[in-house]
């Protein structure tokens, strides 16, 4: 394999480094697989509410990669916590009962 220099306008990203942009996202949704919006997500120390598709995104930088705690509750419905790492594709679907 042969490696490729970057186009003009992109950055090459070393996810080692402790400034690299880190992310986590997903969804909260119900059993059925509907969005539950406005959902209250905890990730970490952060607190953000889903999206009117569910849909939640938290970027940070600095520190080395960790897992966090994300936890997702709504009115109505019992709380959904799960452990996930931040990092590129760091993705999580919470499920509201």
């Amino acid at each position: 394999l042969q490696a490729q220099a970057p186009t003009a306008g992109t950055r090459q990203v070393d996810p080692s480094l402790p400034d690299t942009p880190r992310a986590i996202r997903g969804r909260v949704v119900d059993p059925s697989g509907a969005p539950v919006p406005g959902a209250l997500v905890l990730v970490g120390g952060a607190r953000l509410r889903a999206d009117s598709a569910g849909r939640f995104r938290l970027e940070t930088t600095g520190g080395a990669p960790r897992a966090v705690t994300v936890v997702a509750s709504a009115p109505g419905y019992a709380s959904a916590a799960t452990a996930r790492p931040v990092g590129a594709g760091a993705e999580v679907t919470l499920v509201l009962h």
